[in-house]
């Protein structure tokens, strides 16, 4: 016949562990003795200043370029950008905000057009559980030299939106307007829509949040950072599958990329 625990005994001890084990610290580590009332204040405060180190440490000795290597150098870029994960298939699917209509009349992707060519609201996926968006310009065929045009895809600065840079806004001058000058010039072109610089807040603007005053590339770059990926590997990764569909479904020519500020 077992003997079985007794049941207070067993409870008893898990209550007392904590007090067994206090005043020893778990090896290579010391009691935190910090008396700050925000902790998260000097964590940044320390951030800032091993980012300052990193960057005068780099002045006074700067990488030296390696053209014997140059293959093995974009690989560490890659790694450092956090653009290590292999991108899904290309699919790109055409999409609206917009409700049926009284008539029940069926929405469409459409979002202006030409005689030049047709500017259509998109997503495409980029990796497992992540999908851009942005505007996709298809020009309007006139004839035998538009059968392979060429493709470009555009990643604005994070302060603009792909309709900014179509000239469908008023944000930005005509010589700002990239988008539209590749579309005029019979391109299919991919404007994604970037990470924005404003405040996050949140799916349901928790005030916690909006008191934090983060933007929603902070949000990001802060959780992505500990997993060794990147805001800007994001954005290399959306304009990376763009490229992808538009070489496979867009029969294009070439494929560029193109972009300003953040982008």
């Amino acid at each position: 016949m077992t003997a079985r625990p007794n049941s207070r005994v067993i409870i008893f001890l898990l209550l007392s562990l904590p007090i067994l084990l206090e005043g020893a610290p778990l090896p290579e580590t010391i009691p935190l003795d910090w008396v700050d009332e925000d902790i998260s204040i000097r964590l940044m405060d320390e951030a800032h200043r091993f980012v300052e180190r990193e960057i005068e440490e780099a002045r006074r000795n700067p990488p030296l370029f390696n053209r014997d290597d140059i293959k093995g150098q974009r690989e560490l870029l890659r790694e450092r950008l956090g653009v290590v994960d292999t991108r899904l298939t290309p699919r790109l699917e055409f999409v609206t905000d917009a409700a049926p209509d009284l008539d029940g009349e069926v929405p469409t992707s459409l979002v202006a057009e030409s005689d030049q060519f047709e500017v259509h609201q998109v997503r495409w996926d980029v990796l497992d559980g992540f999908t851009a968006e942005g505007l996709y310009v298809m020009p309007v065929s006139k004839g035998p030299d538009l059968v392979a045009p060429p493709g470009v895809v555009i990643m604005p600065d994070s302060d603009h939106s792909p309709e900014d840079l179509l000239g469908l806004t008023s944000a930005l001058p005509s010589k700002q307007r990239i988008g539209a000058r590749f579309a005029e010039a019979g391109f299919h072109v991919l404007i994604a829509t970037p990470i924005s610089r404003g405040i996050y807040s949140g799916e349901n603007q928790d005030v916690r949040l909006r008191r934090s005053n983060q933007t929603h590339r902070e949000w990001i770059y802060r959780m992505a950072f500990q997993m060794g990926r990147h805001v800007i590997g994001y954005e290399i990764q959306t304009l990376l599958a763009a490229g992808d569909w538009l070489r496979e479904h867009a029969n294009t020519a070439t494929v560029s990329a193109a972009g300003f500020g953040e982008g």
